[in-house]
């Protein structure tokens, strides 16, 4: 299958194991400067000024305190909705894929394992900064609907295998097609998911999360609940109680 930009390489949902190593443009970190060499005859350069330590409190005084975390309000929830909805569009892809992948492979497909995951996630990281987005949850949030999309794909292949399914299903979305939705939708989800992390250190995020994703984020099949589950994970680890 064609990949026609780098985020494709990020979707959960990508039916080549497009791994993303190098991502043109996004090659890493930039070189380490190369010191300079003073030209003959120039003066030594002055030894470099210390820093004073700042005063000590006066005595008596208490240090001023980090302001306590707030309850989450109707704004972070709109965002944390918004994250999921999309979330909920790209998982909705599995099974699409998944009936792709039967009718090529003749019943036979093969799951492709878990370091597709890390792979997935760790493109997407490289790509975080772009978004203004923390690369350990873009990391870990990309991962995990990887891991959420095998699962899907993995589960219909053993109810299909065990039904006698002829690998001749209709399909509702072709390989064009939901390369298209996967591509409009990923750097979608990655500015989401760069508005929604605030959130997280809100008061009461973690039940909020798990609310509103029961809500927002069924999947198209009946696999929702585990599906869901392994979504919402990276969030649910970071999130306040």
């Amino acid at each position: 299958m064609r990949t026609t930009s780098p985020l494709a390489c990020l979707t959960a949902i990508a039916l080549a194991a497009c791994t993303a190593t190098n991502i043109p443009g996004h090659s890493g970190s930039a070189p380490a400067p190369t010191p300079s060499t003073p030209a003959p005859g120039a003066a030594a350069s002055a030894p470099a000024a210390t820093t004073p330590a700042p005063p000590a409190a006066a005595a008596g005084t208490t240090p001023a305190r980090p302001l306590p975390p707030a309850p989450i309000t109707a704004d972070q929830l709109a965002k944390l909705d918004n994250l999921l909805l999309l979330t909920r569009d790209l998982l909705n892809l599995a099974p699409d894929v998944a009936r792709i992948r039967w009718n090529a492979a003749q019943g036979k497909p093969v799951a492709p394992g878990a370091d597709i995951d890390a792979a997935r996630g760790d493109a997407a990281a490289r790509l975080a900064r772009d978004f203004n987005a923390d690369p350990d949850l873009v990391r870990d949030y990309f991962r995990a609907q990887s891991e959420a999309s095998r699962y899907v794909q993995s589960a219909l292949w053993a109810q299909w295998t065990r039904a006698g399914t002829p690998p001749t299903m209709t399909l509702i979305r072709g390989d064009a097609q939901v390369q298209a939705v996967s591509d409009r939708i990923t750097p979608k989800l990655m500015r989401a998911l760069a508005d929604a992390a605030p959130a997280l250190r809100a008061i009461g995020a973690k039940n909020a999360i798990a609310a509103h994703a029961k809500d927002k984020l069924p999947t198209r099949s009946a696999l929702s609940d585990p599906t869901r589950a392994i979504a919402i994970r990276p969030l649910l680890d970071r999130a306040s109680d």
